[in-house]
Order: structure tokens, then sequence, then C-alpha cells
């Protein structure tokens, strides 16, 4: 071993090293996540909360949205009926804590979903950044109209 430095050196410089790139890391993670709800809401249409998973803005719980479900077929496959991606394609699914799936690729720790109506669509951001998904549920769920 070189003469003057001792593990407890090397593994203090570490720590100063890894500090600074974690706190880089965090703080690029909540400026994308903030840029992509500015993205979807619109300036101006929502306050960012200090905890990550909430969203002082227009969202709906998971549960609150059965039509979000996914329903199994004749083929025992699972449909996404009047769910489709903003880009018209199949949504993916996700399996909420109960175990049903759902229409919306959720994050690990997604409680609500931020949401906005265009026309007669209801557009809803799964996820978050870097996985966010954007779907369309058309028509509106009754209960989201009030």
């Amino acid at each position: 071993m070189m003469a003057g430095i001792r593990p407890q050196s090397i593994l203090m410089l570490c720590a100063y090293a890894a500090t600074p790139l974690w706190l880089v890391w965090i703080f690029g993670h909540l400026y994308m996540q903030d840029l992509t709800l500015r993205q979807f809401y619109g300036e101006g249409d929502y306050v960012r909360s200090p905890a990550d998973h909430m969203v002082m803005g227009n969202s709906v719980g998971v549960h609150y949205l059965k039509e979000l479900r996914a329903k199994q077929g004749d083929d025992m496959q699972y449909q996404c009926l009047g769910v489709t991606n903003a880009d018209g394609t199949k949504p993916s699914l996700s399996f909420q804590v109960k175990g049903e799936p759902v229409c919306c690729s959720l994050a690990k720790d997604q409680w609500s979903i931020p949401f906005k109506t265009i026309g007669d669509s209801l557009h809803l951001l799964c996820g978050k950044w870097p996985d966010e998904n954007e779907i369309v549920m058309t028509p509106i769920p009754e209960r989201m109209n009030r």
C-alpha cells in the first residue's frame, strides 16, 4: 500500500465525490419530472408538490377510475376498451396492488394520475419521467364531468 494513504481516507474521498453526483441526479430527475408535467398541463395549470408522488393539479386516484381497468375478453386476453395511447397505439398494462390490471403504465409509487380534458376525451399521464405515457379515454366517464 502507498505510504500515507489509509483505507478510511479512500472511503471519505469516495463519499465526498458521490454526494454531489447523487444530488445532481435527484435534482435532475425532479427537474425533468416537472418539465414533463408542465408540458402535459400547460404553464400555470398546476403546482408542484415537495413530495415527488404528489401533484397539486387535476389528478385522479387509480382506484377511482374504474373504466381504466382492463377487461378479459373471450380469448382470455386483456382488452382496454375505449383507452388508447395518445399516438393511437394499444396501451401497456400494469397491475395494481390488488392485482387488477389497468390500462395505464403506472410508476411504482404512483398514487394518482394527472389528467386533463380535451374535447370529448380524457387525457391521463401515467408513469414518471423517463417512462411517462399519455393515454386517452373516450368518452369521458360521467363522474369526471362534474
